[in-house]
This record gives C-alpha cells, sequence and structure tokens, in this order.
C-alpha cells in the first residue's frame, strides 16, 4: 500500500534530529534489555539456517550497528557488517567499533552470494522502490539464503486507529511521512514470492511496550489504553517474515 510523502530517504538519513528520536535514543548500547530483545529476534529464524551456508550476516538500515555486535558477540561462528545510507549513525558505529559501512541496497558493492543471511528491520516501509532492493537483496545473498524482515502491519490496531485521529503527534508517530508503504502479511507474503523468495514463516506482533521508546507523559497516557486493547485483540502492530533465497536466479 504506497503512502506518498515530499520527505525522501536520503533527506531524512541526513537529519542527525532523525536519529536523536527517542527510538533510535534506547538503542544505543548492547544492555539486557536490548540482548533479550535481540534473542527473540533470532530465535524466530535460527531453526531456518542451513550449516552449509556462509556464516556471515548482513543488517541493512543497521543503524549505529547494535545488531551487528550482537551477532558477533552471541552467534558463535558468525561475522556481520551493516550497512546505513547515515554517516551520522555509521560514525557512531565506527567509534564503537562496530563493523558498520555507508551504503545504500543500490550501491552496496559486496560480491553476489556473499551472505547466509539479510536481515532488514524497519527498513522496507522507508524505501521508494521495494522491489528493486528486494531483488539486490537476493543477489547478495546464496542460494538457500535466509531474509528476515520486519515491517509495519496495515492491520494493526495501531495503524488502524492512527488512521482516524485528527493531525497530531500521536498520529505523526503511527503514520511518520517517512513511511513510504504499509503491508499486510497476504502483501508482503505475496511481494516476496514474486523476487524469488519462498516464505519459510510469518507472524505479527505487538512492539513491546518498553520499546516503543515514550518519553513524553502525555503520549504514554494515549498510548497505553491502546496497547492494553491490543494485547487483547491480536492484530500486531509489527509483521516478522523469514524467507528462503530459491534456485531461479535473478537477472540483474
Amino acid at each position: 500500500l504506497p503512502i506518498c510523502f515530499p520527505v525522501t530517504i536520503g533527506a531524512l538519513h541526513s537529519n542527525t534530529d532523525y536519529f536523536e528520536a527517542d527510538y533510535f535514543q534506547t538503542r544505543r548500547s548492547l544492555n539486557e534489555q536490548m540482548i533479550s530483545f535481540y534473542d527473540r529476534k533470532v530465535q524466530f529464524f535460527k531453526e531456518f539456517v542451513d550449516e552449509k551456508l556462509p556464516k556471515v550476516l548482513l543488517d541493512v538500515g543497521s543503524d549505529v550497528g547494535l545488531f551487528v555486535e550482537y551477532i558477533t558477540l552471541k552467534c558463535k561462528g558468525w561475522s556481520a557488517l551493516g550497512i546505513d545510507l547515515s554517516e551520522y549513525a555509521v560514525n557512531e558505529a565506527k567509534k564503537n567499533n562496530r563493523n558498520v559501512k555507508l551504503a545504500s541496497v543500490e550501491n552496496f558493492d559486496a560480491p553476489s552470494k556473499s551472505f547466509g543471511i539479510i536481515t532488514a528491520f524497519d527498513l522496507i516501509e522507508h524505501v521508494p522502490d521495494p522491489h528493486a532492493v528486494i531483488r539486490k537483496l537476493n543477489n547478495k545473498l546464496a542460494v538457500g539464503g535466509i531474509l528476515v524482515l520486519e515491517t509495519p502491519n496495515y492491520h494493526g490496531l495501531f495503524y488502524f486507529i492512527g488512521r482516524f485521529l485528527p493531525d497530531s503527534s500521536i498520529k505523526r508517530r503511527l503514520w511518520p511521512e517517512y513511511h513510504l508503504f504499509y503491508f499486510t502479511r497476504k502483501s508482503i507474503a505475496s511481494f516476496l514470492e514474486k523476487s524469488y523468495f519462498e516464505v519459510l514463516s510469518i507472524k505479527v506482533e505487538e512492539i513491546p511496550f518498553s520499546q516503543l521508546s515514550i518519553r513524553s507523559k502525555s503520549l504514554k497516557i494515549l498510548f497505553i489504553p491502546i496497547y492494553i486493547i491490543s494485547k487483547c485483540i491480536p492484530s500486531g502492530a509489527v509483521i516478522s517474515v523469514v524467507a528462503r533465497k530459491k534456485e531461479r536466479m535473478l537477472n540483474e
């Protein structure tokens, strides 16, 4: 579902204020909360990873490289590389010795079939051409390699309620101008199948309240009842997908 807004991804990632937002400030160090958060992510896809795959993970849109650090420290035998468009985020990663490069998917020069796993958390909704991005990632994966995506769920209760709110800070939090596309379970599965991936697992779930990163007391008051209702009516604010690259290769 395309949502047309004037903000380009390039302009967004040149704005350091974007990376100073509450959401990112809670993701600056690999503390116990973040380790637990990443443990749950890895648990979702690790059963699908073939031991014969290259033991290299690429994290696309890696911000300051916290997941890259997690994989390096916690997943024995695996190395990890992150790429991000933001010079600010990449510089922060390098200050903490995290393996993150300044690159977009389009200009990333790694050889084809280099990676066993590619993760892209909260990325696909930001890009102006999701099909082109996924095809590029397909090329970088080894045959049988695993792609892991997370993206907002258009059918989630948070977003359903947000569509009827007047313009406000809470509506802009739910429908930010830098989200260009939204997906449902059905649409993202179809989207991946058309890009030569086999969908292995798909789920929807709520974001843990601690990860909502809301500092404003007024926003918390507004979000808490919506969050409680959404837990009672499992609609899920986030879609998580694990897909395997098919043997048929894409034409570049």
